[in-house]
């Protein structure tokens, strides 16, 4: 018995000995194999930098798109990722194992077409290989440098039209009016252009050289390079109100438009004449008597002489800084003098003839008329003193009564006399009430309100005075200054008239971003310039109104702006007239274009300008919505995959996970414009997803998943006594019935090209292909881990332990009847 169980301990001790060995053989071979795998399936890369220059140049070109593939021995290349496009410094780097690669050229560089070989086809496919030294070396292969001439055949057209801001007809004079224009160009060329209708006359302009247009004209330069910057700026006309669009900006191939805008606002001068005798009667005989008129611009302006009746005797021109005759009654009528010119109106010495006023000095004010009356004594002056009123009044363009607001506003007048001596004086009111007394001082100050008068009286004779008003309150002055003679027993009237305008106009530069910028946050750089020797304040405000800065500019000075940004300038003089130029960001791959950008500030106006940087690329936003359609307990998963296309051309692979607030959002950074300037359309795919079947919502790029609960097949009526069957074989899951995917949106028919049919990318899980970031799947002489062969080991184990058991037993039985007797 003993000896028995001895056996039996021995046989388990072997096969617990057997059971071990092969378990730590194998657990060994696990832990190597693993080991093994991971130094395997690292691949070792190297770095390829693909350059784009443009051509016969060293400039770098940015948002260039290129489509990456490998060569493999099948039927179609492998496409790696999406669409790789150069930054600004003009390459492209991405990380490669050993093999042969090429790029596809899928779109130039914005303003730029495609490389040319030398029978004038597109060069658009750039092969190149990693070799397994360069990969394990981790060097760096350089493609290129690959080039794209900049596209010609653009255009850039000035035009120039020319209104009467009361809508009459333009004069003769009008129309043969001519405008000057500066043009610059960013690369400092020299490029052709004619006068349309005049085609024949092509003259060159250099950049910053000048060109002149008349009402109705149209300068148009031709084959201008694509992308490059120009700036057009009028010469300011006095009366001539400007607006414009285009004048900044960059030229594109189906060309760019600065269309300038003039709007005349004009006033009058009328100039009279009036003799008396020194007893008070009209003269019997004629004198003529000369006045010398100039104007601000040196312009020549036609005027009509008027009798006393009005009737016109005949009509002239004069050129600034001539003279002109006018007889006792006569006057001389300016009827058309831009607005804002500065006149000044002096008469000339006359023989027996003593002036009352000798000069007058104002502005030409919009719609209205300035008079300079001109009032002479004949025969000796008597030995007496005369006086000098001054009087206030306010004339509302409208004709209606001044305000009761208006009524109070002061004006102040300085009054110089020749004497040097003070002069007393009243104030009364417009119903010559006494208001208050004072002593003026030669070079004193004194202030009215409408409809009062300041009565200087005892003046001596012959005492020379000059009068001008001096803080205006905002209103236009007619006259601003008058000069004069004292008559003994006369008194001397001057009447100034003030017009109440909107003294001041603001202007308010917008920046605005279209498609996607590389840097969101990039502050834009312009020159504002006002033609003027004041200070001009502004603030940068942001999308909130609040204010980011503050600042001022003298004469030209430069602001910052971000998207969404605005520079405000506030209290800028009537009239005023201001450029606005940005700095040149063509290498960016943006196009400008201004709103606005040059002009004339209009008092009460807001003039709105508008930067508008256009970038070739856009952003598509969406969202992943789930349906479940009541069923509950549905796992979602952790996140999933979506595809965008180009036609069939995979542009990006995306993974989608919800953010914080449950939300599956995605957004792709694509180009707007293939290489012939076409809008492309995309589509959006998303990779299968376990029983949900995907719904693209049509005009987006939104996917809703619905859920498709699993397939249960029906188990049939219950047999009663049904036949258990011995080795029953699991029934395997159905497979879901396909769901047809919807009917992609409509896109363009793909740019006939070498570009090879790409594969659609496979999952991480299932791609032969390493790319950057993935973990590449193992060659198939490699045996995976975490083992298939652990179950042979332990079936091998229990058949052993099976075969000793048995014979365990068999030995047992066989023993137990030795030696015994058997009853029969």
């Amino acid at each position: 018995m003993k000896s028995f169980h001895r056996r039996v301990s021995a046989f388990c001790a072997l096969i617990l000995f057997l059971a071990l060995t092969l378990t730590g053989t194998f657990c060994w071979q696990s832990m190597s194999q693993q080991a093994l795998n991971e130094a395997r399936s690292t691949p070792n890369m190297a770095t390829v930098e693909l350059v784009k220059l443009e051509s016969g140049t060293e400039i770098p070109l940015a948002g260039a798109g290129f489509l990456l593939y490998r060569v493999t021995d099948g039927a179609n290349d492998e496409q790696v990722d999406g669409l790789f496009t150069t930054g600004t410094d003009g390459k492209i780097a991405v990380s490669l194992p050993a093999g042969n690669y090429y790029f596809i050229e899928h779109i130039p560089a914005p303003d730029h077409d495609f490389d040319l070989d030398a029978e004038g086809n597109a060069i658009r496919k750039y092969p190149f290989e990693v070799s397994e030294e360069e990969a394990e070396n981790g060097e760096t292969v350089t493609v290129g440098p690959v080039y794209n001439p900049r596209l010609t055949g653009g255009s850039l057209t000035i035009s120039k039209t020319v209104e009467n801001g009361d809508g009459s007809d333009l004069t003769q004079q009008q129309q043969e009016q001519e405008f000057t224009f500066t043009v610059t160009f960013s690369d400092e060329g020299a490029y052709p252009y004619y006068i349309i209708g005049q085609e024949d006359d092509i003259e060159t302009l250099s950049s910053g050289g000048t060109l002149t247009l008349k009402h109705g004209q149209v300068a148009k330069f031709f084959d201008l390079p694509a992308g490059m910057y120009y700036a057009v700026t009028e010469t300011p006309v006095d009366g001539y109100f400007i607006e414009a669009s285009g004048s900044t900006g960059h030229i594109t191939q189906a060309g760019v438009l600065a269309q300038f805008r003039n709007i005349y606002k004009s006033g009058s001068l009328e100039i009279s004449k009036t003799v008396i005798n020194e007893d008070g009667t009209e003269p019997a005989q004629k004198q003529a008597f000369t006045f010398t008129v100039t104007f601000s611009d040196s312009g020549t302006y036609d005027y009509s002489v008027l009798d006393q009746d009005g009737t016109t005797l005949e009509t002239k021109s004069l050129a600034s800084g001539k003279t002109l005759t006018l007889e006792h009654g006569q006057k001389a009528l300016f009827s058309d003098l831009p607005a804002g010119v500065t006149y000044t109106v002096v008469e000339g010495a006359a023989t027996n003839y003593r002036p009352m006023q000798t000069s007058y000095e104002g502005e030409i004010v919009e719609n209205m008329t300035a008079h300079a009356d001109f009032m002479n004594r004949y025969g000796e002056e008597p030995d007496e003193p005369g006086s000098l009123t001054i009087t206030k009044q306010i004339q509302n363009p409208d004709g209606s009564e001044p305000t009761e607001e208006q009524k109070e506003l002061e004006f102040t007048f300085a009054v110089d006399f020749s004497d040097e001596s003070p002069h007393a004086y009243s104030i009364l009111d417009e119903n010559n009430r006494m208001v208050r007394t004072g002593t003026l001082a030669s070079g004193g100050t004194l202030t009215l309100k409408h409809g009062q008068s300041a009565v200087f009286s005892n003046i001596p004779e012959g005492v020379t005075y000059t009068v001008s008003e001096t803080d205006r309150q905002g209103c236009r002055a007619i006259p601003q200054s008058a000069t004069g003679t004292i008559w003994g027993g006369a008194t001397a009237s001057l009447n100034f008239r003030n017009i109440p305008t909107e003294p001041t106009g603001e202007l308010v530069l917008s920046k605005v971003v279209e498609g996607v910028a590389p840097d969101p946050e990039k502050a834009f750089e312009f020159t504002v310039e006002f033609f003027d020797e004041l200070e001009h304040s502004f603030s940068i405000l942001n999308l909130d109104n609040s204010v980011e800065l503050t600042g001022s500019i003298t004469g030209s000075g430069a602001i910052s702006l971000k998207d969404g940004q605005r520079a405000y300038f506030p209290d800028l003089p009537a009239g005023l007239v201001y450029t606005i130029t940005e700095k040149d960001y063509a290498a960016e791959g943006c196009c400008l274009s201004m709103v606005n950008g040059t002009g004339t500030v209009e008092g009460g106006v807001i003039i709105a300008a508008t930067a508008v940087n256009s970038y070739p690329y856009t952003t598509i936003l969406s969202e992943k919505t789930w349906e479940l359609r009541g069923y509950t307990g549905v796992s979602l998963p952790s996140s999933i995959w979506v595809k965008l296309y180009q036609g069939d051309i995979l542009i990006e692979r995306l993974q989608v996970e919800p953010d914080k607030y449950g939300k599956w959002l995605y957004s792709f950074t694509v180009p707007r414009y293939d290489a012939e300037g076409n809008e492309i359309v995309y589509r959006v795919e998303e990779e299968p997803v376990a029983n949900f079947k995907a719904v693209y919502e049509q005009g987006t790029y939104n996917i809703l998943n619905q859920y498709i609960p699993p397939y249960e097949p029906d188990p049939g009526p219950d047999d009663p006594d049904p036949t258990p069957t011995p080795d029953p074989t699991p029934t395997p899951d159905p497979t879901p019935t396909p769901i047809p995917d919807p009917t992609p949106e409509p896109t363009p028919t793909p740019t006939p090209d070498p570009e090879p049919a790409p594969v659609p990318t496979p999952m991480p899980s299932d791609d032969p292909t390493p790319t950057p970031g993935d973990t590449p799947t193992p060659s198939p002489d490699i045996p995976k881990t975490s083992d298939d062969r652990r179950p042979a080991l332990w079936l091998t184990l229990g058949g052993v332990s099976l075969l000793g058991l048995v014979c365990c037993v068999r030995y047992a039985q066989t023993h137990r009847y030795r030696g015994k007797r058997v009853r029969r």
